[in-house]
């Protein structure tokens, strides 16, 4: 519906155009009579709106574009008003249609675009907001919200980043799930340096499902996750937090991949493996290529996936934000080259932040030539 609204509100007031049209024209609506006129006339004025470029991603709220449309739209029908008696209407009605249509189209575009602005100043809606973490900055900003009205920000609390209960928090991180739910939170504001970006990434996991915006305190615009959507208050930046593999799509596609990549292998290479195993031809590179295939079941399953973190990289801290073990990934297939701690964490930052299907198929694109032509492939 996202897509297609548009479409459906033009669709109604070009009819509705020209409902009023006929009425102002016949006195009734000879709608029986006219049905295939309606049709034919409202089908072109959402052809030639189409190709005016009116329903284009970044022009939908556009007041030019529609205008095109319409008057190429006009010029069409009026044809028919001339040439096809069959399908003419009174050349009032079409000329009224133009007039009202327009003024409905732009109309509701104008309105569209009053609410998206009020919307992203906050005019006429606040969404709850949590900080995790206190300092000077934090602080900083909540006063600065106080003396605005035109921020979304509506201050619920402080949430402790350690477990502990303290004096002057609302929570901490072992029960912000049940004060994001109880409080309609729909902004988590992190302070800057209370927490790391594993722990930042790993809360993001948790509470991946709550359709809420994550943002970090800054007065940079610029930190390790990237650079993304930025809100700027006074002299204060708050930057949205994206990574790709915490996005519903994105979860939904890999698993997807994961299920029928899985059964095809299931149907084609995992049992010619398994005949290669037991009659002693795998060796080498081959053979670990043979203890991962095994593993094709439990993907099918949903325990592993086919790429993501390794099953030997476990840190200190967990790793929820890389999602499920997988048979291979970025670390796996570098590291061949005796990958730093440092270089892990990048490689699984790298793959957090830039998911995709292309990535994880050309990961495994990798991971198949480093089995078949290196000899020297041991942990992957």
């Amino acid at each position: 519906f996202r897509n297609s609204y548009p479409v459906l509100l033009d669709l109604a007031f070009i009819v509705a155009g020209m409902f009023i049209a006929i009425y102002q024209r016949f006195d009734f609506f000879p709608v029986r009579a006219y049905t295939v006129v309606i049709f034919v006339y409202t089908a072109i004025w959402l052809i030639t709106l189409a190709l005016s470029g009116s329903y284009n991603k970044n022009e939908k709220l556009s007041l030019v574009k529609p205008l095109n449309g319409i008057l190429i739209g006009f010029f069409v029908n009026s044809s028919f008003t001339y040439f096809f008696n069959d399908y003419a209407f009174s050349r009032a009605v079409v000329l009224r249609t133009v007039i009202y249509a327009y003024l409905f189209i732009a109309g509701w575009r104008i309105l569209a675009k009053i609410l998206k602005y009020s919307k992203s100043k906050g005019i006429f809606t606040t969404s709850n907001t949590l900080i995790v973490g206190k300092n000077i900055e934090t602080e900083n900003f909540i006063s600065k919200l106080k003396t605005r009205i035109d921020v979304e920000y509506e201050f619920v609390g402080y949430i402790n980043p350690g477990n502990e209960i303290k004096t002057g928090y609302i929570g901490n991180l072992n029960n912000i799930r049940d004060i994001v739910i109880s409080n309609r939170v729909k902004n988590i504001i992190f302070a800057k340096n209370e927490l790391t970006n594993i722990q930042i990434l790993d809360l993001m996991w948790d509470l991946k499902n709550s359709n809420i915006s994550f943002k970090i305190l800054s007065g940079e615009s610029d930190i390790i996750l990237g650079k993304s959507t930025l809100d700027k208050i006074d002299d204060i930046y708050l930057m949205k937090i994206e990574y790709n593999i915490s996005k519903k799509f994105n979860i939904f596609v890999k698993r997807l991949f994961d299920i029928l990549f899985g059964v095809g292998n299931m149907l084609s290479v995992y049992p010619l493996i398994m005949i290669l195993q037991a009659a002693g031809l795998l060796k080498g590179g081959k053979k670990k290529f043979y203890n991962k295939v095994r593993f094709i079941p439990r993907v099918i399953t949903g325990k592993y996936s086919f790429v993501g973190r390794a099953t030997w990289d476990t840190p200190q801290q967990g790793v929820n934000y890389l999602g499920k073990s997988g048979l291979t990934g970025l670390v796996q297939i570098n590291n061949h080259k005796n990958l730093s701690a440092d270089e892990i964490e990048y490689f699984n930052f790298y793959y957090a932040k830039n998911q995709s299907l292309a990535l994880d198929i050309e990961i495994l694109l990798k991971t198949i030539s480093l089995f078949l032509f290196r000899k020297n492939v041991t942990k992957i």
